[in-house]
């Protein structure tokens, strides 16, 4: 199976010589790797002009202007879908983080070979080995359960076949972050699978990859956007106060949720 590693980059172009270093260094050769500079004020491409001179599984874009992370792997995505029709999955991978030299030969092999998995979560760790992803439940999850912390909470590594993405995109309204949104409509059709493997270490920055990002509500923006993908914005509150054992806001929500349920007969999944 060949893996697209989709990767903007934003004024660090040491973090990403060193990101670009590890990624060769995996054990699993069969991948490229689609880096969008996104309106940098240093040459970045000067500084890994060797790297993609001397391997062709290097791709590097230079915008002409900061748009912002998600305008960044929207263009990386249509990349792959125009130019790249041998591209089997497709994962992200931000400047200042690297993957696990045999994290792409163990999920190939455990995993993306078998071709029955379109979507595959594994966790994150910090440089120190320290557990960023923290996981309650192995296996099949609905992405709600994550987006709520049921069952999950913590950045993890999404590897996600390219039929599943399909013409699902990054929010273009907000630079940076909202990545929820692009997540929300794949879990519309595909449940996530939880592994546990550490498969990328994170090392973050002060220094976000885009200049700035608009403002944006997320209560609002659930509420509009969880019933067109077959959640309500009550259940996902319920889930987010579900182990709260003794809150009464757990209950009122599912006797709110239950209501709407029989009511408009909204899909729920999940626990109920």
């Amino acid at each position: 199976m060949k893996i697209a590693v989709i990767t903007p980059t934003f004024n660090r172009p040491t973090l990403l010589v060193d990101c670009i270093g590890k990624l060769q260094k995996q054990t699993y050769k069969n991948w490229i790797m689609i880096i969008v500079d996104d309106g940098s004020k240093t040459n970045t491409k000067e500084y890994i002009s060797d790297l993609i001179q001397n391997d062709n599984r290097l791709y590097f874009f230079k915008l002409n202007e900061n748009y912002g992370c998600n305008y960044a792997r929207n263009y990386a995505l249509n990349t792959i879908y125009n130019h790249h029709s041998d591209i089997d999955y497709i994962t992200f991978l931000d400047d200042d983080d690297y993957f696990k030299k045999d994290y792409f030969k163990n999920i190939n092999s455990l995993f993306l070979e078998k071709g029955d998995k379109p979507w595959i979560v594994t966790k994150c760790i910090d440089k120190n080995n320290n557990p960023i992803t923290k996981i309650k439940h192995y296996g099949d999850m609905n992405y709600i359960d994550y987006l709520s912390t049921l069952s999950m909470n913590g950045d993890a590594t999404m590897m996600i076949s390219k039929n599943a993405i399909g013409k699902v995109r990054f929010s273009y309204k907000i630079k940076n972050g909202l990545e929820w949104y692009f997540f929300l409509q794949i879990a519309n059709k595909y449940k996530m699978f939880v592994v546990n493997i550490d498969s990328k270490v994170v090392d973050y920055q002060s220094n976000g990859l885009s200049q700035s990002k608009l403002p944006y509500n997320k209560q609002n923006l659930l509420k509009k956007y969880l019933p067109l993908y077959g959640y309500s914005y009550t259940e996902y509150l319920y889930k987010k106060n579900y182990s709260k054992y003794l809150s009464s806001k757990k209950y009122i929500y599912l006797i709110k949720m239950l209501i709407y349920k029989a009511l408009y007969k909204i899909k729920f999944k999940g626990i109920i």
